[in-house]
């Protein structure tokens, strides 16, 4: 009989299977019906069977060569058995492993078995990526240096915008000056923010640009849109125009209340630069002021009735006979006064007024 005793580890692959073939040498001869009880019953009746017949002394002899061998392997086992080195810290590796396959074969949508075939496929995909590698490089220097174009372009128009800025709010306080909104102070505050790296860029370039003025002597400048009333804020926007002059692409500009606290020569003057504002763009104007609006090409009227029990604003064109009638009631006076209705006739007729109304 050999000795299996010696000491070794448990593989790996076998962990799991541990309680199943490490007491596999208690099957052999202490369960209950075990393996070598039965075969040692078997050749007791083998053995007495070749003392009746001599012929069944053969099989007798075989019976008790297995029975030798089985015994010999489960000394061996029992002695494999009681060698054998636990390790409980390689069991806990061995788990976590498992534990990670799992985890790997949820997040794929495969099973442990197929995660071979999907380490496999996933290799081919990154081999094809890596073949991009040149592409990404080419790109990223092509950016960069599309980047450095920018930059130099946007610092170049920034400072061109400092320059423009500083005749535009000359500009500006010359034209406000005529708009009875002098002496009124203009500047634009214009930041500058360079993107940090990887940041979109942007069309309009670096600047953030903002105008202020100041009303008041003495008063800093401020954003427009915080101390200028309705009427202002207008008369700056047409006195921005004014400034750019035809440099502006044509568009639609709406004034409203752009008269307010101004009249006389004022109001002439801002009548006057609506007017020439009006042979470049389309000019829509609110206005309660005769000088303003005699100097329009169309006249439309907005008034307010009772239908109905309920309250409409209606807007209608005036025209011929009708026009000269409301810019009399402009004037202050009745619609029916001779007076006022030859003052509104000849303010519709004087140099730059509209006697006779253009096509639109």
């Amino acid at each position: 009989m050999t000795s299996a005793a010696q000491s070794h580890r448990w593989p790996e692959e076998g962990l799991t299977r541990v309680p199943y073939w490490v007491y596999s040498d208690r099957a052999l001869y202490e369960e209950e019906p075990s393996l070598l009880g039965g075969l040692s019953s078997a050749l007791a009746h083998l053995r007495r069977l070749a003392e009746i017949d001599p012929a069944a002394r053969p099989l007798a002899e075989k019976a008790a060569q297995a029975a030798e061998v089985l015994q010999d392997a489960a000394l061996e086992l029992r002695d494999y058995r009681e060698g054998a080195e636990a390790d409980p810290a390689r069991l806990e590796t061995v788990e976590g492993r498992l534990a990670l396959y799992e985890r790997l074969a949820r997040k794929h949508g495969a099973t442990a078995a197929q995660l071979a075939e999907k380490l496999e496929e996933l290799r081919a995909e990154a081999a094809e990526l890596s073949g991009s590698e040149g592409t990404v490089r080419d790109a990223g220097e092509r950016s960069r240096r599309l980047r450095a174009e920018y930059l130099a372009a946007a610092r170049a128009l920034s400072s061109g915008r400092r320059e423009a800025a500083e005749r535009l709010a000359a500009a500006l306080e010359k034209e406000l000056a005529t708009l009875a909104m002098a002496p009124c102070e203009v500047g634009f505050e214009i930041r500058s923010e360079e993107p940090p790296e990887g940041a979109p860029l942007r069309e309009a370039g670096l600047d953030h640009a903002e105008l202020r003025v100041s009303p008041n002597p003495g008063e800093p400048l401020r954003p427009l849109t915080e101390i200028a009333s309705g009427g202002e804020l207008s008369r700056v926007m047409l006195a921005v125009n004014g400034a750019l002059g035809a440099r502006r692409r044509p568009r639609t500009l709406i004034f409203d209340e752009v008269d307010v606290g101004i009249g006389g020569r004022v109001a002439t003057v801002v009548g006057e630069k609506l007017r020439a504002l009006a042979a470049t763009h389309q000019v829509i104007v609110i206005t309660h002021l005769p000088q303003i609006a005699s100097l329009a090409d169309r006249h439309f009227v907005a008034e307010k009735r009772l239908e109905r029990g309920r309250t409409v604003a209606l807007v209608r064109e005036l025209d011929g006979e009708a026009r000269v009638a409301e810019i009399a009631r402009m004037l202050g006076g009745r619609q029916e006064s001779p007076a006022a209705r030859r003052h509104a006739a000849e303010m519709l007729r004087k140099p730059g007024g509209r006697s006779e109304r253009r096509s639109p």
